[in-house]
């Protein structure tokens, strides 16, 4: 409790726990439908007496949480502990999750500390035993809501967001350490799921401590499982990673990932491209590879080390897989699949792709001899080609996509022949109109 820098509540130093079971579990079941939620609203607001009655009842489930698993003086008295505390993560589940607007009224009549009910997550995460599968899906379950509730609360407490960013490493270290020493816990989507909206909501970097001994061995562990329902989840996060903490990413790319695995990765994502396999997961998929392999190739501060990785990605065949895949997207606009124009979603991630894949030619494109092999391989009619489809859409959130590939494009007119090429197809005022936005 003091590790967690817990607030006590005003409550009983003692309690009954099978009382605290018995309340615990028959308020979980009311609140399981929308009337109970409704009840518990009327109450709050009828009268004091009530909303006193339920103050007291919360601030008790915050201090039975944050006493973790002391009190237990006999088997039955486990079982109460394990049962109630399953009943209280239920009930702030529930009410986190109810409809919009009712839960900013609940926990502002409540009057409740956030920040004590993460803290006694982190309390039940640490004394839990790693298997037992229920109770961490209870709390990645209440810690995703949480989550969803400060993000779409703006006009909440502003300091609510950095009080639950103080424990957002220690969470996600503790739920690492619950799938990697027993990989047999059922819920692990939802666990992937539940640290990649911490670090969506609470986006600082992460302690390199973190990532390294318990983050990047956990989304490797369901990288590596790619028939896995997480596998995807876990390329995603991968992928923040390397956006948010660059130097550690680029650590374990060099122990455990060469330039070879990352463009075999890609090779796949061109094949899913070439076929015409435009499904959300799939495009999702490929997107988060070429933000890999884009920041692989974009990182890097030093000339040296920036020349070295450009050697090996060429060698191992990354020029010629990133060409691929700009034919591959430029295939796609020219066919106007209908997968993909009746879906702005998938449109999204189409032009992030797009996009992506341009910031990495770019790179490749300050080598002059680069231009040249990437021109006579039949890169700039497509580049072009993409510039114009990107620019013609003319929504603001394609504008870094336009930018991308019209950088890519003046870099590889540094080879004549590509500038005049460039110049048959009319896009050099349509250059100019993208560098000007």
């Amino acid at each position: 409790m003091e590790k967690y820098q817990i607030q006590p509540q005003s409550m009983p130093s003692t309690y009954n726990i099978q009382a605290m079971f018995n309340i615990s579990s028959t308020i979980a079941q009311c609140l399981k439908c929308e009337m109970g939620i409704q009840e518990l609203v009327y109450s709050l607001t009828s009268s004091k007496e009530s909303l006193i009655t339920w103050k007291t009842f919360f601030q008790a489930t915050i201090s039975f949480l944050s006493s973790g698993h002391s009190g237990a003086a006999n088997p039955q008295a486990h079982i109460w502990i394990s049962q109630t505390t399953s009943s209280i993560f239920q009930i702030f589940k529930s009410t986190l999750t109810s409809w919009p607007g009712c839960t900013s009224l609940i926990y502002s009549k409540l009057g409740l500390n956030f920040r004590d009910f993460v803290a006694a997550c982190c309390c039940w995460l640490e004394q839990t035993p790693k298997t037992d599968a229920l109770m961490f899906d209870h709390i990645c379950e209440c810690i995703m809501a949480l989550l969803k509730f400060t993000k779409s609360n703006p006009k909440g407490d502003p300091k609510l967001l950095s009080e639950l960013s103080k424990y957002r490493d220690t969470t996600i270290r503790l739920l690492c350490e619950g799938v990697l020493k027993d990989n047999t816990v059922i819920g692990q989507e939802k666990i992937l799921m539940c640290i990649h909206n911490w670090i969506t909501v609470c986006n600082s970097p992460l302690e390199n401590e973190t990532i390294e001994s318990h983050f990047i061995p956990l989304a490797m562990l369901f990288v590596s499982m790619e028939e896995h329902n997480s596998s995807g989840i876990a390329l995603a996060l991968l992928a923040k990673l390397q956006s948010r903490n660059p130097k550690p990413f680029f650590r374990f790319c060099e122990t455990s990932w060469d330039t070879m695995e990352i463009v075999k990765h890609l090779g796949k994502a061109c094949h899913q491209l070439e076929s015409g396999n435009l499904s959300k997961t799939l495009l999702n998929e490929s997107g988060h590879w070429i933000q890999i392999c884009t920041g692989c190739l974009t990182k890097m501060n030093d000339e040296f080390e920036r020349s070295s990785i450009l050697k090996r990605w060429e060698s191992d065949g990354g020029l010629e897989t990133l060409m691929r895949l700009v034919k591959a997207c430029r295939d796609i606009v020219f066919k106007k699949t209908t997968t993909l124009t009746g879906s702005n979603e998938l449109l999204e991630v189409f032009d992030r792709i797009i996009g992506n894949a341009a910031l990495a030619l770019s790179e490749c494109l300050r080598n002059a001899n680069h231009c040249k092999i990437l021109h006579e391989c039949g890169l700039t009619e497509p580049l072009v080609e993409l510039l114009r489809f990107s620019s013609d859409r003319m929504n603001r959130s394609q504008q870094s996509t336009q930018k991308n590939i019209a950088i890519a494009c003046a870099r590889l007119s540094q080879f004549g022949p590509a500038l005049e090429r460039i110049r048959q197809m009319q896009a050099i005022e349509l250059l100019s109109l993208v560098g000007a936005k």
